[in-house]
């Protein structure tokens, strides 16, 4: 039987219970606007709930920035026909959607970011500054407030969520896997990667960097092949003693189809197999190919590509001029290889490494810093999992967490502004719910937008 997961209960309930509000209350009776009071604050209070069992010294801003509407709507509903829960009643289910990514950690939210605060502040003083002209204007406190609650955006909080949705969706594109959001609501600020050893720098590592096929066979339909093979090999008895014997791999189907797989030079030296199918590689440059073939004629192949330790050592010091970001090496077994490109030190704990620093490691570690793990296949390992083990892969991480403060920033100014809309209708005497309700659903589509937005780390351009 599944645990009953009451965070989720809550948060489907708060969906469900303001668009019965929006619908039947706000568009189709078009009053009784007063009963959101006890329609939304059971969600309020276990939205409280959460931030308060979350860390209140982390989450005190969106906290502020939940009840103040709240607390608007709550004297408004005793005083005014119009209380503008509207929109003070959707801010808890975002509070709640923020709560529903599942993380080593409890209580995690992208909330806790540390630009929350700065966002959450800025944003409360733009609608006091407006309000407070409109009460200067009209001399009363219940249109003041009206206005403060009607053109009070969910943007910083809705912005926050979609804006790690995204990274989130980013960094799993670059092979990189988040399992918990400290990165993020750290600032996704990455001062120095530091290397516990060298060996990530020195391992072997294996880079797949191209396919070359026949003509009418795509690249998916020759991995396809592949993998079909591949599923053979492992399951035969026959496959090393092959291997060992001829230097490839074939097998025979059942629909006929004779599949053979082997080093692109092996292949060719046999003359068994057709190759002017295939356009073949000029020269090696240090790859390797492999190549297979279909019912004895070679339908492509796929180059290999060896990192070599030089290429990491250049990575680094692109990473330092360019992306302003340093590096360290723990314990190097070869220090002269890295001298130019990062500092070197004898152990981790010279490192110094805290707060704006990955440590990078095959095990899990406990130094103050991010966590990244590489290496086997248990994802859950560390903060982060970079399951691509090259540095190129941390550049491309390094890249997109660049752009995370600036989008939160941007994104909140840009999904407030359909609170315009309400902003000058009430300035000139009209105070229609329906307006700050529409509002709110472009703000939050336009925060959605933010989700499926994606920028490609290739193409952005490195000064």
């Amino acid at each position: 039987m599944k645990k009953f997961n009451l965070t989720i209960s809550m948060f489907i309930f708060s969906v469900l219970i303001y668009l019965f509000y929006v619908i039947a209350i706000v568009f189709v009776k078009k009053s009784g606007y007063g009963a959101g009071i006890y329609y939304f604050t059971p969600v309020f209070l276990f939205s409280l709930y959460k931030l308060f069992r979350a860390g209140i010294r982390e989450t005190w801003s969106p906290a502020l920035f939940m009840t103040l509407p709240y607390a608007a709507s709550v004297y408004l509903s005793f005083v005014s026909d119009l209380p503008g829960w509207e929109v003070s009643g959707f801010i808890p289910v975002i509070v709640l959607m923020s709560f529903l990514f599942k993380t080593g950690t409890k209580g995690e939210t992208p909330l806790k970011t540390v630009y929350m605060p700065n966002i959450v502040l800025t944003f409360i003083f733009a609608v006091f500054f407006f309000s407070f002209i409109h009460f200067l204007k009209t001399g009363s406190l219940e249109s003041a407030l009206y206005m403060a609650v009607s053109i009070y955006s969910p943007a910083p909080a809705a912005v926050a969520v979609a804006v790690f949705i995204n990274f989130l969706i980013t960094t799993a594109t670059l092979s990189v896997v988040l399992n918990d959001l400290r990165l993020f609501n750290e600032g996704a600020v990455i001062k120095r990667i530091i290397f516990d050893t060298d060996s990530f720098l020195t391992f072997p590592h294996l880079n797949l960097s191209g396919i070359e096929t026949m003509k009418g066979v795509t690249k998916r339909d020759f991995l396809a092949l592949v993998e079909k093979l591949n599923a053979v090999a492992e399951s035969s008895g026959e496959y090393a003693e092959n291997v060992k014997k001829d230097g490839l791999f074939s097998h025979e189907f059942e629909d006929g189809t004779t599949l053979a797989m082997a080093p692109l030079k092996i292949m060719l030296s046999t003359g068994a197999y057709k190759k002017d199918a295939v356009i073949l590689p000029e020269n090696e440059d240090g790859k390797s190919f492999v190549a297979l073939a279909v019912n004895g004629v070679i339908a492509g192949y796929y180059a290999i590509e060896k990192i070599d330790p030089s290429t990491n050592a250049s990575l680094l010091e692109m990473l330092k001029k360019k992306l302003d970001v340093s590096s360290i090496v723990c314990g190097a077994s070869k220090p002269k290889m890295w001298e130019n490109s990062s500092r070197i030190v004898k152990t981790l704990a010279d490192s110094d490494a805290g707060p704006g620093d990955i440590v990078v490691s095959e095990k899990e570690t406990d130094t103050g810093a991010v966590s990244l793990v590489w290496g086997g296949s248990d994802y859950s390992r560390g903060d982060i999992f970079i399951a691509r083990p090259f540095v190129s892969t941390i550049m491309n991480l390094v890249i997109v967490s660049k752009e995370v403060k600036s989008r939160l920033i941007k994104g909140a100014i840009v999904c407030s502004f359909p609170f315009a809309i309400p902003l000058f209708a009430i300035s000139f005497g009209l105070k229609i719910p329906q307006l700050s309700a529409v509002a709110l659903m472009l703000s939050f589509a336009i925060a959605l937008a933010y989700v499926s937005y994606f920028k490609s780390v290739n193409s952005k351009k490195r000064r």
